[in-house]
C-alpha cells in the first residue's frame, strides 16, 4: 500500500525503494493522540495506514478543521515541517491510527541522493499545492450548500466516518447551518 501511493507520483526501482523503506518509522495512535501540536516543530512527514486524523486549529476557542487524513493519505503541517517553526496546528488521531514517519533529516537526504524520491516530493508538493488552492478559492467562490455538494461527490468517507460537527467546521459553518443545509438538499 505506502509503495503504490508513493509511486502515484514517482517510480522506484526495487534499490530506491529499499533506501526509502528503511527511513520509515511505524507508529500507532490512540484515539485522541497527536502527531503534531501548536508551538511544536514538525519534523515528519506521515503516511496514514489506518484509521482517520484530523488537522485543525483552535481559534477563539472554536475547533476550526484544515482537513481530514484517511487510510493511504500523506499527512503533516507542511508549513511547519518545511520551514522548521512552531505548528499553529494540531493533527490528531480522531480513531485508532497507524501511520508511517519519515524524518526531515531523512527525507532531505534523499531528496540529495535518491532520484525517485526527489521526483516524488517534487510532484506530491505539486498536487498538495494544488489541493490547497482548490479549497481555499471553493471559500472564495462557492456557497457552503455547493462546498458540502462537493465533499458529497469528492470525499465521501469524509460524510458517511466524519462527526456532523466536525464536516460542519471543515466547510467553514455552523453546525446549525449544516442542518439547513442537508434539510434544504434532502427535500430536492
Amino acid at each position: 500500500m505506502i509503495k503504490e501511493a508513493f509511486s502515484r507520483f514517482s517510480k522506484f526501482s526495487d534499490e530506491e525503494w529499499s533506501e526509502v523503506e528503511a527511513c520509515f518509522t511505524y507508529k500507532k495512535l490512540v484515539k485522541g493522540d497527536h502527531l503534531v501540536k501548536p508551538m511544536q516543530v514538525s519534523k515528519s512527514l506521515a503516511f496514514v495506514t489506518e484509521g482517520l486524523l484530523s488537522y485543525y486549529y483552535i481559534s477563539k476557542g472554536n475547533q476550526r478543521i484544515r482537513q481530514f487524513f484517511f487510510s493511504n493519505n500523506f499527512a503533516g503541517d507542511l508549513s511547519s515541517y518545511f520551514l522548521e517553526s512552531p505548528s499553529d496546528a494540531y493533527i490528531e488521531a480522531i480513531e485508532n491510527s497507524t501511520v508511517v514517519l519519515i524524518n526531515k533529516t531523512d527525507s532531505d537526504m534523499l531528496i540529495e541522493n535518491n532520484v525517485a524520491y526527489r521526483t516524488f516530493m517534487l510532484k506530491a508538493t505539486q498536487y498538495l499545492l494544488t489541493v490547497i488552492s482548490e479549497k481555499y478559492e471553493s471559500f472564495l467562490l462557492k456557497t457552503a450548500e455547493e462546498r458540502y455538494v462537493d465533499l458529497i461527490h469528492d470525499r465521501p468517507k469524509v460524510i458517511h466516518n466524519v462527526p456532523q460537527y466536525m464536516i460542519a467546521s471543515y466547510l467553514g459553518i455552523t453546525q446549525e447551518g449544516l442542518s439547513r443545509i442537508r434539510r434544504r438538499l434532502s427535500i430536492k
